[in-house]
């Protein structure tokens, strides 16, 4: 979620926001922010955490209204989790600058009561305004709970099918809430058919935005990525993308600032879908570095086999950013060997830090009674340094018969960030750690780092040193980030990467070995040498290292 700044601050920083943008969003969007900004004058920044509230900013809001193509002559649109309805303004905002008179009708979701009164007065805006212009605009605000009050349209008994009395939406335009809902919760179990486990919110609400939504309609949504890959909501992937087709993807370069106002760090896109069970050619993909989506986009056209992948069953949603991933995707997934394939293991960290705190030790000297612990920050591109001091993070582990489930044995290890932090270029840090050099015959790895090795088995250290190259290169990085929806390197997903054949990681790892420095673009040079990749793909991932 990220850290909340001081709210007078915050309401300064949005008044000049709005300003500058006063050209680039309709009047109704401008009248829905200032309305919104009334209300937040009266709740804390706090408050809006906790429901996973925050507004879409108006040019984002703009934008996503243009992805329609049009506002049909009778459009019947449902904006769940609506807030104030700056989503829903956006849309009228298109319908004012369409020729030719239109009937629309607006179902708008919002359970927070203290909002109720600032949205009814947006769409009381919306109808002077389209009633002004020759257009016929009504609108219904539901104060319950969406998923709730259609909980209907997914029965089991239905198939997971709404009937066509349920579909009765053509166009559907949301910003959910973003927060993770504990099993017990009765939205869980309404979707439990759709989304397992402990779900975040808002796939729900995509969930039931496309079972309401009638055939041929089509839905916008701002959404955290991390639904696009990775076992934890597979499910809901499988079921969704069998009903609706992707039409457009935009992505933001920024994790931070298409939210910035609100401190969120995360990886939005927004998802333009039909539903339909008619395959597209081709998805559209857009970038920009935030929410300067006015002024022009990044985009291209890419294939739809490229875009979903479900060789595995797995409905993958994999976003080439730039012209060469593409290129990059295709390349990689040439390989015929796969990194399990190949006898390499993968896994979490064991040591969780505040569930191991009783045997968490400050170090001074090597101890048979404390193990070494490793922690994200001792992990550099090619490098373990221990110890290495940081607050409140611990460099030993007491060695007992209490710790000895999460505790490993001292051997080769190639150690993989889980995490990377916003600055930083790369997804994927990949850190050697050889047997040789931990003082003690055991060890313990932190929860947010991955560790590979061989099962029953010692990694060699042409193969440490190739596979951590491979880690560490722009190949693999712009490939990770082109399948993974997640700002994590997850276990499950390298479990089933692509890799080249053995004999070219072990050239690799050769060549890097007898370096004295590991420099970006001697690496990415030494790994498509060896990978023999060259021309133009060749250059734009070493112009990436310079």
């Amino acid at each position: 979620m990220g850290n909340w700044r001081e709210h007078a601050a915050l309401a300064g920083s949005i008044r000049e926001g709005v300003r500058s943008m006063a050209g680039s969003v309709g009047p109704l969007v401008l009248a829905a922010v200032g309305i919104a900004r009334r209300y937040e004058a009266h709740v804390t920044p706090a408050d809006r955490k906790r429901r996973g509230q925050f507004f879409t900013p108006p040019a984002i809001a703009a934008f996503m209204a243009a992805q329609f193509p049009e506002v049909p002559s009778t459009a019947r649109i449902l904006d769940p989790g609506a807030g104030v309805g700056i989503l829903t303004a956006a849309v009228c905002d298109r319908v004012l600058a369409q020729s030719g008179p239109r009937r629309v009708h607006a179902t708008l979701y919002e359970n927070d009561a203290a909002v109720l009164p600032y949205l009814t007065e947006t769409m009381e805006e919306c109808e002077r305004h389209l009633t002004a212009h020759g257009h016929d605009f009504t609108f219904t605000i539901c104060g319950e709970s969406f998923i709730l009050h259609n909980e209907n349209a997914v029965r089991p008994q239905q198939s997971l099918f709404t009937s066509a009395q349920d579909r009765r939406f053509d166009l559907v335009i949301m910003n959910p809430p973003y927060f993770k809902l504990n099993r017990g919760d009765p939205q869980v179990a309404v979707m439990e058919p759709i989304v397992h486990g402990q779900p975040n919110v808002y796939a729900l609400f995509m969930a039931m935005g496309a079972a309401l939504l009638d055939e041929g309609g089509q839905m916008v949504a701002i959404t955290p990525r991390s639904y696009c890959s990775g076992p934890y909501f597979r499910s809901f992937r499988q079921w969704f993308f069998a009903r609706m087709q992707p039409r457009s993807i935009h992505v933001f370069g920024s994790r931070t600032e298409a939210f910035q106002e609100d401190d969120v760090l995360q990886e939005n896109i927004i998802l333009t879908c039909e539903r339909t069970a008619a395959y597209p050619k081709t998805v559209r993909v857009t970038r920009s570095e935030g929410r300067a989506v006015a002024g022009g986009v990044d985009a291209s056209e890419i294939p739809y086999s490229q875009v979903i992948d479900n060789r595995h069953q797995q409905a993958i949603i994999r976003i080439p950013e730039h012209g060469a991933d593409s290129d990059i995707v295709r390349h990689v997934e040439g390989w015929s060997g796969t990194f399990s394939g190949l006898g390499f293991s993968i896994s979490t960290g064991p040591v969780v830090s505040f569930r191991a705190r009783h045997a968490l030790r400050d170090v001074s000297g090597p101890s048979q009674a404390v193990a070494p612990l490793l922690w994200l920050h001792n992990v550099r591109p090619f490098s373990v340094t221990w110890p290495l001091a940081a607050r409140g993070k611990a460099q030993g582990i007491e060695v007992s018969d209490r710790t000895a489930n999460i505790l490993l044995p001292a051997k080769n290890y190639i150690l993989l960030r889980r995490f990377s932090a916003k600055e930083e270029r790369r997804r994927m840090t990949a850190g050697l750690l050889f047997a040789s050099s931990v003082p003690h015959d055991r060890l313990g790895i932190e929860n947010h780092l991955n560790y590979v090795y061989r099962k029953g088995g010692e990694l060699s250290e042409d193969e440490m040193f190739g596979l951590t190259g491979l880690f560490n290169s722009a190949l693999i990085d712009r490939y990770f980030r082109s399948i993974s929806g997640n700002t994590q390197v997850n276990a499950t997903e390298i479990r089933t990467m692509p890799m080249p054949p053995l004999d070219r990681i072990v050239a690799i790892g050769r060549s890097l070995k007898a370096q004295s420095t590991f420099q970006p673009l001697e690496v990415e040079r030494i790994v498509l040498d060896e990978l023999g990749i060259n021309g133009p793909l060749a250059s734009s991932l070493i112009d990436a290292c310079r």
